[in-house]
């Protein structure tokens, strides 16, 4: 399966609408794909959220009733090169259907996006689960840094500092494009380093606290880079100096 067909895919395989020879084609392909896989998560959280942060409405009172009749009410003539009717019940599934697609395209306009510190924030809890945290596992940065030369279009920072102990890297997704995320340990904290492709410039270094964790952001060498982590955020700051920010 190509990368462009699974990630058609995962918005359907995450609502369940996926028929089975797909769904294992595209669990195979997110099995070997990280790139894929990290698309999957995100989308998975985005849906978590919404099932849990949007207000749930009812129809108005009569208003099934109300489109069952007018559905049953006449016969459609369907012009083809032999003329036919419509059954009613098909009828009605079609006004169902336009129904459900107005409310679901009026759902997307008017939803707000993640925004970045909530997809940062959202990575980086995801990287934190079993086997999620590095594609490339190494405290050698001349080994970490070629691995992402061929995967992505820009090329990530990979320090080794003193104090903070590289353990590898991966591909992982920000605002549905490729990204990658360096990691480092300190003690017992994980450390991510993102860094996606930006509009070239410099920007001075930036902090920010989001669900209990710390954030740190600058933009140097056409890449957006933030680290995260529940590491004091001063000790963050300071890894950022030591990586180039200013």
């Amino acid at each position: 399966m190509r990368c462009e067909d699974a990630l058609i895919q995962i918005s359907a395989a995450v609502d369940r609408e996926l028929d089975p020879a797909r769904a294992v084609k595209l669990h195979d392909h997110l099995e070997t794909c990280p790139t894929c896989r990290a698309a999957d998560e995100q989308m998975r959280v985005l849906s978590s959220t919404l099932r849990t942060s949007l207000t749930q409405y009812e129809l108005p009172a009569g208003m099934a009733a109300r489109m069952r009749a007018t559905a049953l009410a006449t016969p459609t003539l369907v012009t083809s090169t032999t003329p036919r009717w419509v059954p009613r019940a098909s009828k009605f599934a079609a006004l169902a259907a336009s129904w459900l697609l107005a409310a679901y395209v009026g759902m997307w306009v008017a939803l707000p996006h993640m925004s970045s510190d909530d997809q940062l924030v959202a990575a980086h809890s995801r990287s934190l689960q079993a086997n999620h945290l590095i594609d490339v596992a190494s405290s050698d940065r001349h080994t970490v840094k070629p691995w992402f030369a061929d995967k992505l279009s820009f090329s990530p920072p990979v320090v080794e500092v003193d104090g903070y102990q590289l353990i590898g890297g991966r591909l992982d997704v920000l605002d549905g494009k490729p990204a990658a995320a360096i990691v480092y340990k300190r003690r017992l904290h994980t450390i991510n380093l993102f860094a996606a492709a930006a509009t070239p410039g410099t920007t001075k270094l930036s902090t920010s606290v989001r669900n209990g964790l710390s954030l740190v952001h600058w933009r140097a060498d056409g890449m957006q880079m933030t680290l995260v982590s529940d590491i004091n955020q001063n000790e963050l700051v300071d890894l950022a100096h030591a990586l180039g920010a200013r």
